[in-house]
């Protein structure tokens, strides 16, 4: 049996609480650094299926990756070194204490700005969140990376 890492706690330290450049790059650097720890890493292209554009996870040798088969993840300099092959890398949250969350055409691509709405769902959130290539226009959305260690099977995200 393969003995399973502890997931590496994810702060919620809060997008209030970095009010200054230091503030924000601890926090990016931390949250970083606590997903690099996890072998849960693939890398992704982007696909038509039924007309819309999806991400398909791949692993570094271009076969098709899985997130219910954790042999075809890997590290994340593995990634890193194969990303160029690639659309882009991914981390799969399956047997983490990790959750995340996308926010779609939730910025404006021309001044970064986020809108309003979405402001307060990363606010309330309070951890780390980045750009993400969201559809349709890639950049105009946000992803949310948060500890998940207060969820169970039953709980609900009330984010409104």
């Amino acid at each position: 049996m393969e003995e399973q890492k502890e997931t590496p706690a994810l702060e919620n330290t809060g997008a209030k609480q970095a009010s200054d450049d230091e503030a924000k790059n601890t926090l990016t650097r931390d949250a970083w650094k606590a997903l690099a720890a996890l072998d849960h890493w693939v890398c992704w292209r982007f696909k038509k299926r039924d007309g819309k554009t999806t991400k398909v996870p791949h692993q570094c040798n271009g076969e098709n990756a899985a997130s219910n088969d954790p042999s075809t993840w890997t590290t994340s300099d593995a990634v890193a070194k194969a990303a160029n092959g690639f659309d882009g890398i991914g981390f799969v949250l399956t047997d983490t204490e990790i959750a995340a969350f996308d926010i779609d055409d939730c910025r404006d691509l021309a001044t970064g700005t986020i809108h309003p709405w979405a402001q307060q769902l990363v606010e309330r959130a309070g951890s780390y969140t980045e750009i993400t290539p969201s559809n349709p226009t890639p950049g105009c959305g946000s992803l949310v990376w948060a500890s998940a260690r207060q969820c169970t099977a039953s709980s609900r995200w009330l984010m409104a």
